[in-house]
């Protein structure tokens, strides 16, 4: 369930622009689906920090104070 360094090196160079990607991600989703978590995997994974946006996981280490707006 990893990504492959070119992978990793293509979403680096496109995440300046949006829509670059998400292409890349589509792309990388197609030729590599385990690298990515599916809803049934994220509730057995720790966090490292607190998700944001109400992630299901199994727990994390560092609670994230309140985002202005998101409260």
């Amino acid at each position: 369930m990893f990504l492959k360094d070119q992978e990793r090196i293509a979403l680096l160079n496109a995440s300046l622009t949006p829509d670059e990607l998400d292409r890349v991600i589509s792309t990388v989703q197609q030729r590599n689906p385990h690298a990515f978590h599916t809803q049934e995997s994220l509730h057995t994974r720790v966090f490292f920090n607190q998700p944001l946006h109400g992630e299901p996981c199994k727990g994390f280490i560092h609670f994230a104070p309140p985002q202005p707006g998101n409260r």
